[in-house]
C-alpha cells in the first residue's frame, strides 16, 4: 500500500517528478471514470473524458496548488467537460436532424443486486438532477458539503438544502411503492 498522500505527489509533480503524475493518475482514474459515466452515454465517452480531465490538469503544472481534496477538482473537471461535450454534441445533432434529445444531466450509477437495490436505483432516477447530483456526491463519492459546494460552484447552504430535499424526496419515493 502506498502511503504517499496526494499533496505530497502534487508537490513532487510541481518539482518535475513525472512518476508523481503517473501515481496520481493510477490512484484517481477509476473514480474519475465513475463520475464521468454519470454524465455521458457510454464507457467510451467516459474514458475520453477521463483522459481529457487528466490532460487539462497536467497542463496546470508546475504551479498547481490544491485548495481542497484532489477529488473535488477532478469531479468539477469531469462534470464540466462532460456537460461541454453534451452541449456541443446536442448542437451538432440539432443541426443534423433538427431534433433535441431529452437527456438527464446526471445518470444514476448502474446497480446490480436485489429488489431493494433496484427500488433505490429507480427512486434515485426520479429525483431532480440537481438533488440527485448532490446526494450522489455526498453519499456515494463521500465528498464533504464544502467539497460538493466547491465542485459545483454553489454556496454550502445550497448544497445542504438540496441534500435535505433529496433525502426527503427519496424517503417519500421509497415509502410509496
Amino acid at each position: 500500500m502506498n502511503s504517499t498522500t496526494d499533496a505530497e505527489l502534487v508537490t513532487r509533480l510541481n518539482a518535475g517528478d513525472a512518476s508523481a503524475f503517473a501515481a496520481l493518475y493510477e490512484r484517481h482514474k477509476d473514480w474519475t471514470f465513475r463520475i464521468a459515466l454519470r454524465f455521458c452515454e457510454n464507457s467510451t465517452d467516459a474514458a475520453e473524458i477521463v483522459q481529457e480531465v487528466f490532460l487539462r490538469w497536467l497542463r496546470q503544472f508546475p504551479g498547481f496548488q490544491p485548495r481542497a481534496r484532489l477529488t473535488t477538482y477532478l469531479y468539477a473537471a469531469a462534470r464540466n467537460i462532460a456537460l461541454d461535450r453534451r452541449r456541443r454534441d446536442k448542437r451538432l445533432r440539432f443541426k443534423a436532424d433538427w431534433s433535441e434529445p431529452d437527456q438527464p444531466t446526471v445518470r444514476v450509477p448502474e446497480a446490480v443486486g436485489d429488489s431493494d437495490t433496484q427500488s433505490l436505483r429507480a427512486a434515485l432516477a426520479k429525483l431532480p438532477d440537481g438533488h440527485r447530483e448532490v446526494l450522489l456526491m455526498r453519499i456515494v463519492d463521500d465528498m464533504s458539503v464544502d467539497e460538493v459546494a466547491q465542485s459545483l460552484g454553489v454556496a454550502q447552504g445550497t448544497v445542504k438544502s438540496r441534500l435535505a430535499r433529496a433525502l426527503e424526496q427519496l424517503r417519500q419515493l421509497m415509502a410509496d411503492p
